[in-house]
């Protein structure tokens, strides 16, 4: 079900991407300069995730569902969710849809920070330090997008984020 409904929601963003006029290239080559760009911004959204959350972590008892599942069979399914389909997914969706496709007559910077809005909304409605994280995170990813004019670089620099939150995430639940 997880493969099925991924492939469709592929195809779908993949053809509002191609209405809202943003032609995406998946064949550019791959620069050194730009895979610098995408590690950077995706170190920085860890760092800013990381910082948002420190002033709120308690010593819980209660294993969140992410945390839960790692432990389980289906463990696997969110590791690849996480660091693969979800960075393509959301990117296409933001990036790729809105950013460079609804709003690609703004001035580029309200394009990246209105993205990164709705981006931070989708993942936290709360007005909160996570949310502005989720902010940042949008604004480093809308930045890597624009910067390099790659919907990969944008990808990799969300799947370094949530690779790195993974692996720790990891180390923590098995040791």
């Amino acid at each position: 079900m997880t493969i099925i409904f991924t492939i469709i929601t592929f195809i779908i963003e993949w053809y509002l991407c191609k209405w809202v006029g943003n032609k995406l290239n998946f064949r550019q080559p791959i620069t050194v300069k730009n895979t610098f760009v995408a590690l950077v911004t995706g170190i920085l959204s860890f760092g800013v995730g990381l910082l948002a959350i420190l002033p709120t972590t308690s010593n819980s008892t209660h294993p969140n569902i992410f945390t839960a599942t790692l432990k389980t069979n289906l463990g696997f399914l969110i590791v690849i969710s996480s660091i693969i389909i979800g960075p393509i997914l959301e990117e296409l969706l933001f990036q790729g849809a809105i950013q460079k496709g609804f709003f690609k007559k703004l001035n580029p910077w309200f394009s990246i920070v209105l993205t990164a809005v709705i981006f931070a909304a989708c993942h936290n409605i709360a007005w909160n330090l996570k949310f502005l994280s989720k902010v940042i995170a949008g604004v480093l990813y809308g930045y890597t997008y624009q910067k390099t004019n790659d919907i990969k670089m944008a990808v990799l620099s969300h799947g370094i984020n949530n690779l790195i939150v993974t692996i720790l995430l990891y180390i923590q639940v098995f040791s």
